[in-house]
């Protein structure tokens, strides 16, 4: 027997997922599986801050911080907004995705017949893989579905108690304190 139990891993304590190098495997899970919009960075007197906006909100480009590694503005990035079940994290928490290739594999399984989109409450039938590979400089993504199974009791009960307002990316608030 070792110092730490075989299957020891911190508890995770933050309410936004990180994909980390290697598999992450999610369950997107309901009422509303996804939330668009568009992320851009912003400096103040405090620093750098993101500003998020909903999706056709116009963005005075003006405003964009500048980049200290290039010198240039930085770019508008458009994102979704998802409520995951982190297998890793055995936690409900938001998953911003910025990159297209998680979103066009995700939105791929949306449109295939034998995959198909989330049920009326917003659950999928199908936990996803998400793959970071990283080479040099680069990093990439792979989206894989996983196969369909029930939703275990501790997930649906996780997912019916943790709340998220995801208005509150638009306004600066807590998207996981109580709202009405």
């Amino acid at each position: 027997m070792g110092f730490l139990p075989k299957d020891y891993s911190a508890p995770v304590t933050k309410n936004y997922m990180d994909l980390e190098e290697g598999e992450n495997r999610i369950r997107i899970l309901g009422p509303s599986p996804v939330f668009v919009g568009n992320e851009y960075w912003i400096d103040t007197d405090e620093g750098r801050r993101p500003v998020r906006v909903p999706m056709n909100t116009p963005i005075d480009e003006s405003e964009l911080a500048i980049d200290p590694r290039t010198g240039e503005k930085t770019k508008i990035k458009h994102f979704w907004a998802l409520k995951v079940w982190n297998y890793a994290a055995k936690k409900v928490q938001m998953l911003l995705v910025h990159q297209k290739t998680i979103r066009e594999g995700i939105r791929g399984l949306t449109e295939d017949q034998e995959w198909g989109e989330p049920d009326g409450k917003g659950l999928f039938a199908y936990d996803i893989s998400i793959k970071q590979s990283k080479a040099n400089d680069r990093v990439s993504y792979s989206v894989s579905p996983k196969p369909k199974t029930q939703l275990a009791e501790e997930i649906v009960k996780a997912n019916e108690s943790v709340k998220i307002n995801f208005n509150a990316l638009f306004d600066g608030t807590d998207a996981f304190k109580a709202h009405v």
